[in-house]
């Protein structure tokens, strides 16, 4: 990791995480065939609570600032999930959302693999 503000935000846990890096969207793609992919978005069609997350699947977020491309989210109409949020209100930070989304996946799985 050569990003300081990155390597800061999780200092305790990067010995612990499996870290991959791919150049774009098509090659994620290309290495993980198959691969169930949930794109969280303000626009996303079903509740986060209302999702079936499948295991080994992933969570797509996007930047804070301008969200997940929308050539990205019109792949994954069916699977993409929202945060419900108060109307005018701007919405949760990024990590904010990754947790409250990631939290609900993982409990749906039954926590697998954490004590």
């Amino acid at each position: 990791m050569s990003d300081s503000h990155l390597k800061r935000a999780g200092m305790y846990h990067w010995k612990q995480l499996e870290v991959e890096r791919y150049a774009d969207f098509e090659e994620f793609l290309a290495q993980n065939r198959g691969a169930v992919i949930y794109p969280v978005e303000t626009s996303g069609r079903t509740c986060y609570t209302q999702m079936d997350y499948l295991p080994d699947s992933f969570l797509l977020f996007g930047k804070e600032s301008t969200g997940i491309p929308q050539a990205i989210l019109d792949r994954y109409p069916d699977t993409s999930v929202r945060i419900p949020m108060k109307e005018g209100v701007i919405s949760m930070n990024l990590s904010d959302c990754v947790s409250v989304v990631l939290y609900e996946a993982l409990r749906q799985n039954r926590f697998s693999g954490l004590s």
